[in-house]
């Protein structure tokens, strides 16, 4: 059996035959490389969900019911979630005056204790529920059984987090905070401007929306349209930021609000700047419990992208070179070639005409 080295050591023409193969080695590499990437992140790894094959009562928000027992900021007495109490409702907000929160369990971490005490301390008239993981977990169960395929294969735990927020405002209403938000001022009063909008979202750092701070009305059509390509949009984006961002997180809040509008989908939505977030409404406490290596490296990217996207392309032209270098011989010959044929054909044209 001949070798590769064999073929590289048999002089002139046999070196000028390896390089060629490294060369063609080198590329097949990269283009496997370039087609699995792109392969990974087109397709769904999450179960489709075929809506029309589901009964009315479980395509829409009063599909099951499930009962938790949620507290009230200030003085005694607790209230089943499935029954916001009348109090909780009206006044200047359309949105019931009713806070969710979530963590692994009911001992939140001390470094985020003051986010709890600053928010029920300024909002005296408020619902609080403090949702644990199994208790996410069982509410879908039980009010979103389709989704339950896509919610156990998530590949990170903050995926489910993510994606049950979005499934509580559409059940519940309410307010969504990140327990690494503090608030400022009550959040009535700081939300009265936006009182005529059935969503009030925010905007974030670097771009987009937040998921970390929510407020709507129960069962509104913009929930609706964001649940529903949950599953679709259960992708591989390379690193687990990006794969989580895009997914679940604010990347895929962003796209679901821009392409909602874009349809012209009902719903009065209002964004805060982010300046008037920071300023007025909600401080923030070191959060991102999240995050590994991969963020850093994903803020660096965007920070710097025009500069890594003007390095890829170098790259990719530096690829090239090296692809026409090597097969230098065999381009000029075929250029030689068309040459050849090009200069025949014409010969005949003009001796046609003459």
């Amino acid at each position: 059996m001949v070798m590769l080295q064999d073929i590289c050591s048999t002089g002139s023409q046999g070196r000028a035959a390896c390089n060629k193969v490294y060369c063609l080695l080198l590329c097949a590499v990269f283009v496997l490389l370039l087609l699995l990437t792109v392969y990974r992140i087109t397709r769904s790894t999450g179960k489709p969900v075929d809506f029309s094959s589901l009964p009315a009562d479980l395509r829409d928000s009063t599909a099951g019911t499930f009962r938790k027992n949620c507290t009230f900021t200030t003085g005694p007495g607790t209230f089943d979630v499935s029954r916001v109490p009348d109090r909780l409702r009206g006044r200047r907000l359309l949105f019931p005056r009713l806070i969710h929160r979530t963590w692994k369990d009911e001992n939140v971490p001390e470094r985020w204790t003051e986010g709890v005490t600053s928010c029920s301390e300024k909002n005296v008239d408020f619902g609080y529920c403090h949702w644990t993981d199994a208790e996410l977990e069982s509410f879908v169960a039980a009010t979103y059984p389709w989704f339950m395929d896509t919610y156990r294969n998530y590949a990170y735990p903050i995926q489910r987090i993510d994606a049950v927020r979005y499934f509580l405002l559409l059940r519940y209403g309410g307010i969504y905070l990140d327990l690494d938000y503090t608030c400022k001022a009550p959040l009535e009063t700081s939300l009265t401007v936006y009182s005529d909008f059935e969503v009030v979202l925010a905007e974030t750092t670097p771009t987009g929306v937040t998921n970390g701070f929510m407020s709507s009305t129960s069962d509104h059509p913009f929930w609706r349209y964001v649940v529903r390509n949950l599953a679709d949009a259960d992708r591989w984006y390379v690193v687990p930021y990006a794969t989580v961002m895009f997914s679940t997180g604010p990347m895929y809040l962003t796209r679901s609000l821009e392409r909602y509008r874009e349809n012209g989908l009902p719903g009065r939505i209002g964004v805060i700047p982010k300046e008037k977030l920071a300023d007025e409404v909600l401080g923030h406490l070191v959060g991102n419990s999240w995050h590994r290596w991969d963020a850093k490296v994903a803020i660096v990217f965007y920070r710097w992208r025009f500069v890594i996207f003007a390095v890829l392309g170098a790259a990719g032209l530096v690829l090239l070179v090296v692809l026409v270098w090597c097969f230098r011989g065999q381009i000029v010959d075929l250029i030689k070639h068309y040459l050849r044929n090009a200069v025949k054909v014409l010969n005949n044209i003009v001796k046609v005409k003459t």
